[in-house]
């Protein structure tokens, strides 16, 4: 499996993870702490950057052996500027079956960098690995989530009730997208 899958699209590039910029992410997560918080139960355990670096070793073995999550950077091209992350999950490599997430500083949100990230992830996954399913699933009230989905022609194909809790403890529904791919 080839360890550098880095991908570029005209304004931004995904970047591998890696031990050196593990304390700009770090740093990123504290920054948006309270915005990510209210649909990503991931960021409590965020707690010290040295778990944190123990957690993006892990990030880089899971993509060297391109299993469980693959955590991409996603970068400005014009000014090399940490945007946020775009997470892809391994579901079934055998189908080909993956999972698509993403995170952005609040302050680049609304600029279409999430929407350009999903886009190149979901061609370099049909062109690369002949996916022959790609999935976004979202909190449903989370609308900023499900408008980038929607924006990069994923169909919703169900909404799962009382399916997940919000880390303010809320009960919520999933929203589950699929990208309908030719192959």
């Amino acid at each position: 499996m080839q360890k550098n899958r880095t991908i570029y699209g005209s304004e931004i590039v995904l970047l591998p993870p890696s031990i050196e910029s593990s304390g700009a992410v770090y740093d990123l997560i504290v920054k948006n702490r309270v915005h990510l918080s209210l649909f990503m139960p991931w960021v409590e355990l965020v707690k010290t950057q040295d778990l944190f670096l123990k957690n993006t070793k892990d990030a880089v073995l899971n993509f060297e052996h391109f299993e469980g999550e693959q955590r991409y950077l996603i970068v400005r091209r014009n000014d090399q500027v940490l945007l946020g992350v775009l997470g892809l999950m391994v579901r079934d490599r055998q189908v080909p079956f993956f999972e698509i997430g993403y995170w952005l500083d609040e302050s680049e949100s609304g600029k279409g960098y999430a929407s350009v990230a999903v886009t190149i992830m979901t061609k370099y996954l049909s062109q690369q690995y002949h996916a022959k399913r790609i999935e976004i699933r979202t909190a449903e009230s989370n609308l900023a989530s499900r408008r980038v989905a929607e924006r990069c022609k994923f169909v919703l194909e169900a909404v799962l009730s009382n399916e997940r809790i919000l880390p303010s403890g809320a009960v919520d529904n999933t929203a589950v997208y699929y990208f309908p791919l030719l192959n």
